[in-house]
């Protein structure tokens, strides 16, 4: 039952405090008289939690060790059975705890017995989709509600009988979008426990009203013949006085496993689409084609969590292109946390950070978020937040443009993402062959194994047709290498189109491509073997596409070229059953690129961005 009273319970359900820390730090002296220990494992975050009869002696330990985290138990809590210093038979309570919605608007919360059609199991296709978005989940770090209880059971055939109702029920813990990990523990005589983390209180409530819990301990206090006594514990962490942040070098495996999982924790993931973790993995290892090394950066609070990342590099390319007096360093792949104020904070530690690094190199300015040239990725989205991002384009939530200018950035290369609705756009008929010949072209459908002969020849125009761009650099053959790599696997052979001349040279492309952004999302950004056999095995369902780019070579610009290949792709995707073509940004001074889709019914998609701000500025 309900009860502030714990004098019965196990010295565990007596603790008032725990602390959270890393597992390589000391452990708490004898006079600090510690509890149990458990071990919590968070992906590569290995930790350690000492549970404490005392608030006092908890802060005493937490205040020796970098990264603790105190947790503070909640006065009150529940005991049943013998954990009352009663009968050893559980008491069912009538109704569960009221979540905050419910405290505020006065409103009864549920009984605890679900009621006859109420709270049903889920179905199985359903449960499978949210296993397979669970992946990177934040973790106890990032929680803000522990639940610490345990069961003691009759004997091992209890467990027997109720292994089928825990399964379940631990299951769908760990598919719920709070859930922050946990673990199970063991106890004489014939005491299982469970400590678990979750984002907030009402996200541990929606937990204890799932069908599965309910079924669960409807079951156990249901009969006598089960379970002797039980106790449940809330705890929640202490606020800390010091919001120090700390920019540091990604240097080990788990730094770099905080780099790749940290917009994994923070990110709206139904719209952020994550980097690949390939391209993370070399840009760490010096193996991208880069010509400049570029350096991994994360930013931690005090307990040691991450909460944000950015990389910092240069490129002597883009410093000749811009004409900057000095240098450039650029950032980019950059996360600024979860919330905006602790966007202000991440952003106020790495612009100190990136300061300090362009004044040792002698640059002026710092351009981002790029990823790793505007050109490649990057930019920051300023309008469209409701839109989910896709392949090779940005997403962030509305409040990160704001955060980049009161830091003292500006807007630059001010631009649009733009989508067609292509059963609306207008079903354009392909290019006849008078008005081929009349442009003095023929248009290619490019195949798989065309893709080696094509890309050198994707990589010359491109970069003749782009040099004039105030932001572009070019192409090297191996930076085209590994944007193109695994291409041909992913093509729609009916979606990448060539414009030959009479002498077959190529004049025009559009590079067009099924958009994988759910694949990714899923994912994680992982890109082994058994996520590219399912990418491979659900490519042909697939039915939104993206342009990465398209482009005329200059000499053979303002002869209607492009807007033939804009009509035959338009034809294509109506034939293919495409929904939707969503365009990588587009320059606001580029009023002829967006023709090309605004004559389809398209429309901006995003406003996109890159910021720029002089050193110290």
């Amino acid at each position: 039952m309900r009860t502030d009273d714990f004098s019965h319970c196990p010295p565990r359900g007596r603790c008032e405090a725990l602390v959270l820390s890393p597992r390589s730090a000391p452990r708490a002296r004898r006079g600090e008289r510690p509890g149990r220990a458990f071990r919590i494992d968070d992906g590569s975050r290995r930790l350690r939690m000492t549970m404490f009869d005392s608030a006092d002696d908890a802060r005493a330990y937490a205040g020796r060790i970098d990264g603790a985290q105190v947790w503070a138990a909640d006065p009150r809590g529940y005991a049943n059975g013998t954990y009352t210093g009663g009968p050893a038979d559980l008491v069912a309570i009538e109704r569960f705890s009221p979540t905050r919605s419910e405290r505020e608007r006065g409103i009864e919360p549920p009984p605890v017995r679900r009621p006859p059609g109420v709270a049903e199991r889920p179905a199985r296709k359903a449960r499978a989709a949210d296993r397979r978005s669970a992946d990177d989940r934040p973790g106890p770090l990032e929680a803000s509600a522990l639940f610490f209880g345990e069961t003691r059971y009759r004997s091992p055939f209890s467990w027997l009988a109720f292994t089928r109702r825990w399964t379940r029920m631990v299951g769908r813990m760990a598919r719920m979008r709070g859930f922050r990990g946990h673990r199970v523990y063991g106890a004489a005589p014939f005491t299982l426990g469970t400590i678990a983390f979750f984002g907030d209180d009402d996200a541990m409530l929606a937990m204890a009203r799932g069908a599965e819990h309910r079924e669960l301990m409807t079951w156990l206090t249901g009969s006598s013949r089960w379970a002797t006594a039980g106790f449940i514990r809330i705890y929640r962490p202490e606020p800390r006085d010091d919001d120090a942040l700390a920019v540091r070098e990604v240097r080990s495996r788990t730094d770099l496993r905080a780099f790749i999982r940290q917009p994994l924790r923070s990110a709206e993931r139904d719209r952020a689409v994550p980097l690949l973790r390939p391209t993370i993995r070399a840009w760490a290892a010096g193996k991208s084609p880069h010509p400049e090394p570029v350096t991994l950066l994360v930013v931690r609070d005090a307990s040691g969590r991450a909460v944000g990342r950015a990389t910092a590099h240069t490129d002597r390319r883009l410093d000749a292109k811009l004409g900057i007096e000095g240098r450039a360093l650029l950032f980019g792949a950059a996360d600024l946390g979860a919330d905006e104020e602790t966007g202000r904070r991440v952003l106020a530690s790495l612009v100190d950070d990136l300061d300090r690094r362009a004044r040792a190199l002698g640059a002026t300015e710092l351009i981002g978020p790029v990823s790793l040239l505007p050109n490649q990725a990057g930019g920051v989205i300023t309008s469209g937040f409701d839109e989910r991002g896709f392949l090779d384009s940005a997403w962030n939530p509305a409040w990160v443009p704001r955060v980049y200018e009161e830091a003292g950035f500006r807007r630059w290369n001010e631009s649009d993402t733009w989508i067609v609705d292509v059963p609306g756009n207008g079903d354009p008929a392909p290019p006849t062959p008078d008005e081929l010949r009349a442009a003095g072209v023929v248009i290619e459908h490019a195949t798989r194994r065309d893709m080696p002969r094509l890309v050198p020849q994707l990589r010359e125009v491109l970069n003749a047709a782009f040099a004039a761009l105030p932001y572009y650099t070019e192409i090297e053959p191996d930076e085209m290498a590994a944007a193109t790599d695994g291409l041909a696997w992913l093509l729609d052979e009916r979606l990448l189109l060539a414009a030959r001349d009479e002498e077959g040279d190529m004049v025009a492309f559009a590079l067009v491509v099924p958009d994988i952004a759910e694949h990714v999302q899923r994912t994680g950004g992982r890109m082994d073997p058994v996520s590219l056999l399912r990418l491979l095995a659900a490519r042909r369902r697939i039915r939104d596409a993206v342009l990465i780019i398209q482009g005329t070579r200059p000499d053979r610009q303002g002869r209607g070229i492009l807007t033939l290949l804009s009509r035959e792709l338009q034809h294509q995707l109506r034939a293919g059953g495409y929904r939707t073509l969503r365009v990588t940004y587009v320059g606001r001074d580029n009023p002829a690129s967006a023709r090309q889709f605004s004559r389809y019914g398209g429309r901006p998609l995003h406003g996109y961005a890159f910021c720029r701000r002089p050193i110290d500025g």
